[in-house]
């Protein structure tokens, strides 16, 4: 299994990087915050998110969110799974559809961090293995990753721009995200393109 290890915390023209968001125990965001969160997304794990809430659960609540919890879950079995395949195009897959579950399950930091980290993959140019007579039959041996070859948009543009909307995020909350999910990408899957080159890309597309 990669080890998910933190990124080096990222210096801008105006100092030290401003603090993740972190969720307060009524569920709404505090983005004042001067000190780091250490919880925050790790990657390539993702574990369910805890149900909170003020009163007991209702059976039919209850049940939902243990199927949630089970779709999560197969979800994460699959992204290993292709991830230990070299699957690169499947295991990004995956992940989208766990920040989509996570968007409806109402964990949106946890699904803006997943659409980043799927936006920095697209970047990327994932593509998936050929098994070993298809690589013999073609004689090819094209790297696993190709930003030349990279999708023109990638379809998390548009649900991280809803989601920083939603969360009332300014951009630099979300570049403080992104290099949380980035970073540790960037080092355990060997990367191409560099998170700091990637949010070149991504930041002014948050603009407009």
């Amino acid at each position: 299994m990669l080890r998910a290890a933190r990124p080096p915390a990222q210096q801008g023209a105006g100092g030290a990087h401003p603090a993740a968001p972190t969720l307060t125990a009524r569920g709404t965001l505090d983005v004042g915050s001067d000190s780091h969160d250490d919880a925050g997304a790790r990657i390539p794990e993702l574990v369910p998110a805890p149900a909170h809430s003020a009163s007991p659960a209702s059976p039919r609540r209850a049940s939902m969110e243990l199927t949630s919890d089970r779709q999560l879950n197969r979800l994460i079995a699959q992204a290993r799974h292709q991830l230990r395949k070299g699957n690169w195009l499947h295991y990004r897959d995956a992940r989208l559809h766990m920040a989509d579950l996570q968007r409806r399950r109402g964990h949106l930091v946890e699904a803006l961090t997943l659409y980043l980290d799927v936006w920095y993959l697209d970047l990327n140019g994932p593509r998936d293995s050929l098994g070993p007579n298809e690589g013999a039959f073609l004689g090819t041996e094209d790297p696993p990753f190709d930003p030349g070859r990279a999708a023109a948009r990638s379809p998390a543009r548009r649900p991280v721009r809803k989601l920083m909307h939603a969360l009332e995020l300014q951009p630099r909350h979300v570049q403080t995200l992104f290099f949380d999910a980035a970073g540790p990408t960037f080092h355990t899957l060997d990367l191409p393109l560099a998170p700091s080159d990637a949010w070149q890309r991504i930041g002014p597309e948050l603009l407009f």
